[in-house]
């Protein structure tokens, strides 16, 4: 229960609020916090990302990794994929209070990504498992 109190030309209001969740729902959702970004935007900011590292020319090794000759829309994909699976695995290990930190863990997630840019080995490509299809909802 929280009460608020109102002063407003001498007439006090007292409200209060009650609060409807019970301790399943509140671990629920303190579970559901990791998966807290809209999926939409930050596809929106690993596009920017992806075309920002390409026209950068922070690309190039990873290009050149996997694909010696002439790179084709598929790598572009396949970056963009990787680039999507590991910022929700970055999300999840920083675990952010709230959607209000995304800033600071996408330009920490960018950060990252051009560290890893600078071995002459990396290659961002996915991974993915068996295991991980729980991530998507079909």
């Amino acid at each position: 229960m929280i009460q608020v109190t109102f002063r407003r030309q001498n007439v006090t209001q007292v409200f209060v609020l009650h609060s409807e969740i019970n301790k399943p729902e509140w671990e629920q959702k303190n579970i559901d916090k990791a998966i807290g970004y809209s999926f939409a935007i930050v596809g929106i900011n690993i596009t920017d990302l992806a075309y920002s590292l390409l026209v950068s020319g922070a690309l190039k090794t990873h290009l050149y990794n996997v694909a010696p000759e002439m790179p084709s829309l598929t790598h572009v994909q396949q970056t963009f994929c990787y680039l999507m699976h590991e910022f929700h695995r970055f999300w999840v290990e920083e675990d952010p209070s709230d959607i209000m930190e995304f800033n600071r863990v996408r330009s920490k997630f960018h950060r990252r990504i051009l560290r890893q840019l600078k071995n002459p080995d990396m290659a961002l490509c996915p991974h993915f498992s068996a295991s991980d299809l729980h991530l998507v909802n079909l």
